[in-house]
């Protein structure tokens, strides 16, 4: 297959961008390893790059989290739509919010980075067909660093944004401090430049706060994955329900233990003996944090992590995907589709 990547208008398909970015390089990657040829291009606010697209020739586009736009690519050429995270992150372009009518385009298929994620859409938006999933990639050098974090700080390294739950992880930091806990966050914005206005906001808030430490964020994979091995726990508080939850399973992969709220994604990759503390309450999370850092290290996370989501696992769970559209097979009602 020929097949041309598309990544959003927020940032240009580059490791140093985002997780979204990283996750859809990693499959231009794995596929370009299986046989195919892989094209990547970066958007702009009005859409994708049609004339170059046009050029490539490509038997599949592959659109990330902009449903709107699969109406603007020549109605001959297959698309494969993955959608990332929840509909308040699918933003502009093409068709803006007639998102029904996108979905539902004829010659493509929606696929979503999480079982949660893909029923959501099928529900909400009434898809024709099933709504596949695919696995996305983590990356080798979180395999191998190994967790050696007993007694580290509490980790809080996602994206300075309200829906990762910041106002929450300051208040349990506050909480957490008289039993003797340190807490970090990583002042981490991108792909956001400047920062928004509510990360101003945020970092101002933590910057304020005696509990917490804000640290400049890891400048690299490799340095992000030395971050989980030498935190005591890592959380993931959100408070708005996640496509899937990269982060948790980058800690998982090197063996941090781990506490989120299970929203959207979060729950099924939230990996026993790790837990899901399904409400916002300062002393159950704080229950929870301790029976982590007090627990002996286990391997069980990161065996199936890796056996779910090393990078030839995600290429091949796409390439199914798209194999699958190509040759016609996508004609499962949403009624008719096998849950795993």
């Amino acid at each position: 297959m020929r097949i041309a990547f598309v990544g959003t208008d927020l940032a240009p398909l580059r490791e140093e961008s985002g997780a979204l970015e990283r996750v859809v390089l990693a499959w231009a990657e794995g596929l370009g390893s299986r046989g195919h040829e892989t094209a990547c291009f970066d958007a702009s606010p009005d859409g994708p790059p049609l004339s170059r697209l046009g050029a490539f020739g490509p038997d599949l586009v592959v659109l990330n989290n902009r449903p709107g736009w699969s109406e603007l690519v020549e109605p001959q050429v297959a698309v494969l739509q993955v959608l990332h995270n929840y509909e308040d992150a699918w933003s502009a372009g093409g068709a803006g919010g007639g998102y029904e009518r996108a979905l539902a385009r004829p010659c493509s298929a929606v696929v979503a980075v999480s079982q949660a994620l893909a029923r959501h859409v099928e529900s909400t938006f009434r898809t024709p067909v099933a709504v596949g999933v695919a696995a996305v990639a983590v990356e080798e050098c979180f395999f191998e660093a190994r967790w050696h974090g007993k007694g580290g700080p509490v980790l809080f390294p996602n994206r300075i944004l309200e829906k990762k739950g910041v106002r929450f992880f300051l208040e349990l930091a506050a909480r957490l401090a008289p039993d003797g806990y340190d807490c970090r966050l990583f002042s981490h914005t991108a792909p956001f430049a400047p920062p928004l206005g509510e990360q101003r906001e945020l970092l101002a808030l933590a910057a304020c706060s005696p509990q917490v430490e804000l640290a400049e964020p890891p400048p690299g994979r490799a340095e992000m994955a030395a971050a989980y091995a030498g935190a005591g726990v890592v959380v993931c508080p959100s408070c708005r329900p996640e496509g899937l939850g990269l982060v948790a399973l980058e800690a998982q992969a090197v063996g941090a233990p781990l506490v989120t709220s299970g929203l959207g994604g979060l729950a099924e990759v939230t990996l026993a003996p790790n837990e899901v503390v399904t409400c916002f309450d300062l002393s159950l999370w704080a229950e929870a944090i301790d029976r982590a850092c007090r627990r002996a290290g286990s391997g069980a996370p990161s065996r199936l992590v890796a056996d779910r989501h090393r990078p030839e696992a995600a290429a091949a769970s796409l390439e199914r995907e798209a194999l699958r559209l190509l040759s016609g097979q996508r004609g499962r009602s949403t009624g008719q589709r096998q849950r795993v």
